[in-house]
């Protein structure tokens, strides 16, 4: 394919040519008014891809953008279901204190043991919730 430029430069020539050599003034003009409609398409190419090129930038920005969220949605999921199985061990675990009142300072007790022996926060979490499965019926 002839390069748009290359053609308009071709057609000049073509047309200084056939002027130089007393062509009818029509063809002159018709040639004139084609290279100059040539021109005015080639401009209109030219920024028609810089608006493309524009366009393609913002298009993979907003993708990045919405992965960048999307990761964050599944992020925040992650956290509300944590969250939510922290609720319900402090709701049954508040369920299971005693409360009581001995020489006027206030106490509680709990005693909850699924055996595993642990003594780390991981394995508090495991008991709670081995021992709210065990009171459901059902197993961790």
């Amino acid at each position: 394919m002839t390069d748009t430029k290359e053609l308009i430069g071709r057609l000049k020539e073509q047309c200084d040519r056939d002027a130089a050599e007393h062509c009818p003034d029509e063809i002159i003009s018709l040639q004139r008014e084609a290279i100059s409609a040539l021109e005015a398409q080639a401009k209109q190419i030219e920024a028609l891809g810089l608006a493309l090129e524009t366009e393609r930038g913002a298009a993979n920005l907003y993708a990045q953008q919405v992965a960048h969220w999307m990761f964050k949605h599944d992020e925040i999921l992650k956290q509300i279901e944590a969250l939510q199985a922290d609720a319900e061990r402090y709701l049954w675990l508040r369920g299971k204190v005693d409360w009581g009142n001995e020489g006027g300072h206030g106490f509680w007790r709990l005693k909850i043991s699924s055996g595993t022996g642990g003594f780390g926060a991981d394995d508090f979490d495991r008991d709670l919730d081995a021992a709210m499965a065990a009171q459901k019926g059902g197993d961790v």
